[in-house]
């Protein structure tokens, strides 16, 4: 069925400037259901004791707790066709990115266009055309926004804002986060799954040989997302790319790789 109504996109980066893995994330919905959402959202967050939902604040229980409702939220929504989330994760040690040698910010810049590109493009082969796709992004000053916007394959008006009162800017940070993690962390993880199977229960136990507690909250909440996936989402694996990522084309929810 074609839809001709307006769309919004938010969108926020995770580790633009550092560590071996970066990524780029977004949340796009229909401009009609933001406001409803987003107060949905909003009140999630408040309940859960958070003035703002960063990855960053996942270091503790409370925060994981937060991030965990957040995800399972934005999961039931996808499921029932409110919410399409899809990030974008690259590896600055690739061969492209070493061939390439470029600066930090025009990587991020690439990967931004590309992520939008395809979020468009997606409900675009979903037969949901746009005629006014609306775009915000976490502010970042250093991004030429008007470059991205020209090279978009739909009109679209790009507009920075600050995350705090932008609660889908704040999801996309989680998303991003997690997507980043999930590949950047994969072999600890993995050696937390062993530690954890020789009898050790994941929520009594926050810290194990070579992991620390903070690290031991993004586990648990990694382990329990990709669980809920399995169960509720099929076509998203973990240990095969080792880290998340989305196989059916179809899905709602699109953990990507970029080479």
């Amino acid at each position: 069925m074609t839809s001709d109504a307006g769309w919004v996109i938010h969108s926020d980066e995770s580790s633009y400037n550092y560590g071996a893995v970066r990524g780029v994330g977004a949340v796009s919905l229909r401009v009609d259901d933001a406001a409803r959402l987003g107060d949905e959202l909003t009140m999630l967050m408040h309940e859960s004791g958070m003035r703002e939902l960063k990855w960053e604040k996942v270091r503790t229980a409370r925060g994981a707790f937060a991030a965990q409702k957040a995800l399972t939220w934005a999961l039931d929504h996808a499921l029932d066709g409110g919410l399409w989330i899809e990030t974008l994760t690259w590896a600055v040690t690739s061969a492209a990115a070493s061939r390439a040698r470029r600066p930090i910010l025009t990587q991020l810049q690439g990967a931004y266009t590309t992520l939008l590109s395809n979020v468009m493009a997606r409900h675009a082969q979903r037969g949901e055309q746009s005629q006014g796709w609306r775009i915000v992004p976490d502010e970042q000053s250093a991004i030429p926004w008007t470059r991205i916007q020209e090279a978009l394959p739909q009109t679209a008006t790009i507009m920075p804002a600050r995350s705090e009162p932008q609660p889908f800017i704040q999801l996309a940070d989680v998303f991003a986060g997690l997507a980043v993690f999930s590949r950047a962390a994969y072999d600890a993880y993995e050696r937390w799954l062993c530690f954890r199977g020789r009898g050790q229960g994941a929520r009594a136990t926050t810290t194990s040989e070579g992991v620390h507690g903070s690290q031991a909250y993004r586990f648990i909440l990694l382990d329990e997302f990709y669980a809920a996936c399995v169960r509720r989402l099929p076509g998203i694996s973990l240990q095969t790319r080792r880290g998340l990522y989305t196989w059916r084309a179809e899905s709602p929810i699109q953990f990507r790789f970029q080479t």
